[in-house]
């Protein structure tokens, strides 16, 4: 006959196998942008381990990815108090307090994040679109400059950078990282690229050749470069 020590051995085996299956379910359905199941199968998992971080900060992400932006936050906070070292919730949540205007706890949250992992590209550029918005245009250069030197190819930080360089007048450097257009995130909205048979002009002088200058008209391109 089973011992009871037995039994509890069995019964918690049986819920630690749940909860790996319903983990395993969750992130799937994430990874299919299917967010409300996953944060169902989410809830479930810490049901059987409330003790789990990532299943937190999953489900925090599935939430954000809803616009439930309170609720995302919350969770976020449970992953920290369960991991204390977890970057990359606190990133995620300055993302959400950013979201909800509120501009110091986000920017607490990134330092935080840098602070717990500098090689982190996402919380620098993350920073510097803060500090864009609080017009802090040293560390806005700053932090897209950090982010640049940890992944070269990060199309969104070189493309907003050139906009701060374009802003500040920085024409020969900002034009040159504002090719990074057809890269970034935002490619999209812009179309695609056209060929032409004249040299890319990047705002250093090219001599008597003229020029052709056409406008964009995408809502997109008139807001960044009024």
């Amino acid at each position: 006959m089973p011992s009871i020590f037995g039994k509890l051995l069995k019964r918690k085996t049986i819920a630690s196998n749940q909860f790996d299956a319903l983990y395993v379910q969750a992130t799937s359905a994430a990874a299919t942008q299917d967010f409300q199941r996953a944060m169902q199968l989410y809830d479930q998992a810490i049901a059987l381990n409330p003790s789990h971080a990532e299943a937190y900060y999953k489900r925090g992400n599935a939430l954000k990815d809803l616009g439930r932006l309170d609720a995302a936050l919350a969770s976020y906070n449970q992953a920290i108090e369960r991991r204390p070292d977890y970057a990359h919730a606190y990133c995620n949540r300055g993302v959400v307090q950013q979201s909800l205007g509120l501009t110091a706890a986000a920017l607490a949250s990134y330092d935080q994040a840098i602070a717990l992992d500098p090689t982190d590209a996402m919380a620098h550029y993350n920073r510097a679109l803060l500090m864009q918005d609080c017009s802090r245009w040293d560390e806005v250069l700053a932090g897209y400059n950090q982010a640049i030197s940890i992944d070269p190819g990060f199309a969104d930080a070189q493309y907003n950078r050139s906009l701060a360089l374009l802003f500040h007048g920085d024409f020969e450097n900002g034009w040159r990282g504002y090719e990074w257009r057809w890269k970034n995130a935002q490619r999209l909205s812009i179309g695609e690229p056209r060929n032409f048979t004249q040299p890319l002009w990047l705002s250093r002088a090219t001599g008597p050749c003229p020029i052709p200058m056409l406008r964009r008209s995408t809502p997109h391109d008139a807001a960044v470069l009024a």
